[in-house]
């Protein structure tokens, strides 16, 4: 199971397969990645995705967790000793990638789809998100033990389409 969520054509919720799943095209399109957690499963295309976007956009892919999250996918993944610093590897003057921490509870929006990540028990840093737009909210969660926090905002919510959520332990 190699999760990635696209939503609405342009934001990509994980990485897990979508270098290999999305054309060329439309990873270009992308208008940014949420990122639940470190573990390569969910985040092992993202260096695909920057390679075949390279040239491609004027603008840097942003992607998106909790600030410890993304400095882990910086300082484990993105190092210049397993992959690249697409962060530094410009196309012209454009960094390829943008690393954007967020604080918990908080809500941004990424291409009109509005987003709220919470923290979820897991072995690493990890959330799960509420991402609501114009049609209804859903609740996505990757690899989550037991934890209450994202529950108890999910059951607040009176549009909620859905919840997609992956266990890590019984």
């Amino acid at each position: 199971y190699l999760p990635s969520f696209l939503i609405n054509e342009s934001l990509l919720l994980d990485a897990g397969s979508a270098a290999s799943t999305l054309t060329v095209a439309e990873q270009s399109q992308l208008a940014g990645i949420l990122i639940t957690h470190t573990h390569l499963d969910h985040v092992g295309e993202i260096p695909f995705i920057a390679d075949n976007i390279f040239g491609t956009r004027e603008s840097s892919l942003p992607i998106v967790s909790l600030e410890s999250v993304v400095k882990d996918l910086h300082k484990y993944l993105f190092n210049n000793i397993i992959w690249p610093d697409f962060t530094v590897l410009c196309s012209g003057d454009t960094p390829i990638l943008e690393f954007v921490g967020i604080d918990e509870g908080e809500e941004k929006t990424i291409d009109g789809i509005r987003f709220t990540a919470y923290r979820v028990d897991h072995n690493v840093n990890a959330v799960g998100y509420i991402l609501r737009d114009e049609t209804g909210s859903i609740l996505v969660s990757g690899d989550t033990g037991p934890t209450d926090k994202i529950w108890r905002m999910g059951h607040e919510i009176d549009d909620l389409r859905a919840i997609v959520t992956e266990l890590s332990f019984p």
